[in-house]
């Protein structure tokens, strides 16, 4: 299962990774693209894998449009999401129960000033 959340900090990516890797004990993540838009590092356990993307700047839907692979797409989901949020967090799993999804969404609230998890609600 993968899944994307809309997140907010104003820590650097470092900061942010050094933290979701003590959070979800995680070896250190590395990063795996950057560009002039965002920067993304990844980690990843037998269990779980963590892809976090941090923007820099804010671009629309249209710009991002002009701006093509391999940017446009997480540049256009953030311009959807809404360009308060700083943070794409991908996290890929296997199936969790409730209370395994509840310790996830518990351990990204303690990283980040804001984050939407699923089901909460958009303008939240």
């Amino acid at each position: 299962m993968k899944a994307l959340y809309p997140a907010t900090s104003n820590e650097q990516l470092n900061g942010v990774c050094q933290k979701l890797a003590a959070a979800f004990d995680l070896p250190a993540f590395t990063l795996s693209h950057q560009s002039e838009h965002l920067e993304t590092a990844t980690a990843s356990s037998a269990e779980i894998t963590i892809a976090v993307t941090r923007f820099t700047g804010s671009i629309d839907a249209e710009q991002a449009s002009r701006i093509g692979p391999p940017d446009y797409w997480n540049l256009a989901w953030r311009a959807a999401v809404g360009l308060e949020f700083n943070y794409q967090v991908a996290i890929t799993h296997g199936p969790l129960t409730r209370n395994q999804q509840r310790s996830v969404a518990r351990k990204l609230r303690s990283v980040f000033q804001r984050i939407r998890m699923h089901g909460d609600p958009a303008a939240a």
